[in-house]
């Protein structure tokens, strides 16, 4: 089994293909299987999103109204309706600890209890975000003397965050949920009972899979409506779309269970959030710029004037004189760079043409939701299961290449994203 003492790359592969074919099979007491219904694998195709994204892969946000404390001292919380099957979960467990049913060799199970929960994303988004902030200062620098208003500031602000966005950094709310940057936590359907190292699976062998007490928690926590993390095994994931679990969602969610009403009842869209996150982004990198180079060196020594530059208000920056054009803009090109998608410029210029039709005629929330539209997709991300798909396709051909591969999934993918208006 692969631990993080493991150093050889060549046994890390070995041991951890070794640990992914067997450990389901050997908890299930079949044959090997990747997975089961009581054992998920969230690495693979879209299932890494989950909780992150809705059914149409748009990126959603708990609504923080709907959390719930899994102790008497709120340090762990959840998704009410997980904390109430959890909580259920936990005095069925502790009977059977008092009855012998649990052996208890391991304090996981002896003193079962949720010792992780619900990940705030909104916080880690700000703790990303001023990584951001203070970024820009040295990459403006050399040209600071160029800027006297948030109006010249804009064009450096658009090539800052264009360029930072290709680096693999999210800029937008609806690509960092979609990033590895912000927790699976966040979702607030998850408990873990345990603080593991994640990449040890000599540990979760010997404390989980090899015990008789982790197939009698797996079995109860599918009774309730979880699902077990295969490559964490320590943590408990609500299936939304179990019966088991439908009961306790229907406490907060009174009606036939579907997807149209759960999502809007217990997230929000990370893109409602999108502009009022990026004129905020603008105004603090402009006003850290300020507090960094107040003074507005003269164009001339002939009788210098002293200027400085002002701090300024998001509603300021709002007023500016900044079109919404070119906000729409900036936000499609922060989207395609995040998100990779390779549309061409033309269609780039028509995404932000059509988005300013809806601007105009509606408002920019309906401006930004169509923009989108057009980079919601996880098809073209290396794990989807559409990307294995067309990468299994193309092996018949020998002389396909992986380049073959990812062109064939963008293609497809920005030609779907055009369906509609």
């Amino acid at each position: 089994m692969a631990s993080n003492k493991t150093t050889s790359t060549q046994s890390i592969l070995i041991e951890r293909a070794r640990f992914d074919s067997r450990v389901v099979g050997q908890a299930e007491g079949t044959v090997p299987a990747w997975e089961s219904k009581k054992i998920k694998d969230f690495i693979g195709t879209e299932k890494i999103f989950y909780g992150r994204i809705n059914h149409l892969n748009e990126s959603i946000i708990l609504k923080t109204e709907n959390i719930k404390p899994l102790d008497t001292k709120g340090n762990v919380l959840a998704l009410n309706f997980v904390a109430d099957a959890f909580m259920t979960l936990n005095s069925r467990f502790q009977a059977a600890i008092n009855s012998g049913q649990v052996k208890g060799d391991f304090e996981v199970y002896s003193s079962f209890s949720a010792e992780k929960g619900f990940s705030s994303p909104v916080r880690e988004y700000k703790a990303h975000s001023r990584l951001l902030i203070d970024s820009f200062v040295p990459f403006i620098a050399s040209r600071k003397d160029e800027i006297r208003s948030f109006k010249t500031f804009f064009p450096f602000l658009r090539e800052f965050l264009i360029a930072r966005a290709e680096q693999g950094n999210p800029i937008t709310k609806s690509f960092f949920m979609k990033s590895n940057i912000v927790s699976p936590l966040s979702s607030g359907l998850m408990i873990e009972i345990y603080n593991g190292d994640y990449s040890d699976d000599a540990l979760k062998n010997s404390m989980f899979y090899g015990q008789r007490d982790f197939r009698f928690f797996k079995n109860l926590a599918y009774q309730h409506g979880f699902m077990v993390d295969k490559h964490i095994p320590w943590r408990l994931v609500a299936d939304i779309r179990s019966p088991n679990m439908e009961r306790y969602i229907k406490r907060y969610l009174p009606f036939t269970v579907n997807y149209d009403l759960f999502f809007p009842k217990f997230y929000e869209k990370a893109t409602k959030l999108d502009f009022n996150t990026m004129l905020s982004l603008a105004t603090a990198v402009y006003n850290k710029f300020v507090r960094q180079y107040p003074l507005i060196e003269p164009d001339s020594c002939e009788e210098p004037k002293l200027e400085f530059r002002q701090a300024i208000s998001r509603e300021e920056v709002l007023a500016s004189k900044v079109s919404v054009e070119e906000w729409l803009d900036l936000y499609t090109r922060v989207r395609a760079a995040e998100t990779q998608i390779g549309y061409e410029e033309a269609t780039i210029n028509r995404i932000v043409q059509n988005a300013l039709d809806l601007t105009n005629s509606l408002d920019i929330v309906k401006g930004m939701g169509y923009i989108n539209d057009k980079f919601d997709n996880v098809e073209h991300f290396g794990g989807s299961l559409f990307y294995d798909v067309t990468r299994y396709g193309k092996s018949e051909d020998p002389d396909a290449v992986e380049e073959d591969v990812s062109e064939t999934v963008l293609r497809s993918v920005q030609k779907s994203n055009f369906g509609t208006y």
